[in-house]
């Protein structure tokens, strides 16, 4: 089997990746247009070469102890189906080359209902790497909430 490919990124202290197949792109510098009354995990949202593309607050979503992200931060722009969605990450770091030997699933005790999304947990470098399913990211709530956005800002 061959190597697997995540996009590593740092999230207040921790590290996560997600598989390259899924990411678009990534940004800084984006002007992020708050939206009043959006879930709370939706940050607001960016015009990126005239698309309206949702972006998630990844500190809110996965309830991180400082809330508040650094000055500067970039946006990992990934394809799911039907939409696009901008990730919210203090920055990337790099592609990494994975081996499956390297990988496991998430132990039994981290994992639960509110949690789907986080899939396996990778070593690297003798570090930990949460690795993300981002087709598992969206809660029904917040699915409906990006499809709703995108639709209203599309059809201006």
């Amino acid at each position: 089997m061959a190597d697997f490919q995540p996009v590593v990124f740092s999230l207040d202290e921790e590290r996560y990746g997600m598989d390259i197949s899924y990411v678009n792109g990534i940004e800084s510098e984006q002007q992020i247009v708050r939206v009043p009354n959006a879930s709370r995990n939706i940050k607001g949202i960016i015009n990126l070469r005239g698309e309206v593309i949702p972006v998630m607050n990844l500190r809110a979503k996965f309830n991180t102890p400082n809330q508040e992200p650094p000055e500067e931060t970039e946006l990992m722009i990934i394809n799911l189906p039907g939409n696009k969605l901008a990730l919210e990450v203090d920055g990337v770091e790099q592609i990494h080359h994975i081996s499956e030997e390297n990988m496991v699933d998430m132990p039994m005790i981290a994992q639960g209902e509110g949690v789907k999304y986080f899939d396996k947990v990778a070593k690297v470098d003798d570090k930990l790497i949460i690795l993300i399913n981002p087709l598992e990211l969206l809660s029904d709530d917040e699915r409906k909430a990006v499809e709703k956005l995108t639709e209203e800002k599309t059809d201006n």
